[in-house]
């Protein structure tokens, strides 16, 4: 009580003074407060199913629909651990954080383009540490196992109860 009213003072005193008061670094987030493992796919020319699926690692998979799904708004449900830790081992394996965070028309790992495909984002975080690919599938020459790596998530966590109409 005595620290906080102390505080308190010294940052009146410091902003009187016409001095900025100290930042503090915020708190972490818990782990299981942020997703170890994050899927994105968005907009087509046509009707394709638009949501962005979390897991984490309590196994709480939480998926939010947004168009061309059967569940719109917001749903959860858990998997196991042990998927989503065999999910963060496919990333590591296949080397997914040594690849750009963007893959799309005009960058070098492109290649040639078809138009009407869905952009996809892949996320992982393992130990303190966060990678994030955004691919568009029209790119050719895109890592085909990002594919794979984003129809594993929506396998793990069933997502077609949440998409298929």
């Amino acid at each position: 009580m005595i620290r906080a009213h102390l505080a308190c003072l010294a940052t009146a005193v410091l902003l009187a003074a016409g001095c900025t008061p100290p930042r503090v670094a915020p708190a972490a987030m818990p782990a299981d407060t942020i997703a170890a493992i994050a899927l994105e796919r968005g907009a087509c020319h046509g009707t394709c199913p638009i949501y962005v699926l979390q897991l984490f690692e309590d196994g709480r998979a939480v998926f939010n629909g947004e168009r061309f799904v059967r569940v719109m708004g917001t749903d959860s449900a858990h998997v196991s651990r042990d998927a989503v830790a065999g999910l963060q081992r496919q990333f590591r394996e296949r080397g997914f954080t040594t690849l750009p965070g963007v893959i799309a028309r005009g960058t070098p790992r492109c290649g040639p383009y078809a138009t009407d495909l869905p952009t996809v984002q892949l996320t992982v975080r393992q130990a303190d540490a966060t990678h994030r690919v955004r691919f568009d599938g029209g790119c050719m020459d895109h890592p085909l196992w990002l594919d794979s790596l984003a129809a594993m998530v929506d396998s793990v966590a069933g997502a077609s109860r949440w998409i298929t109409r």
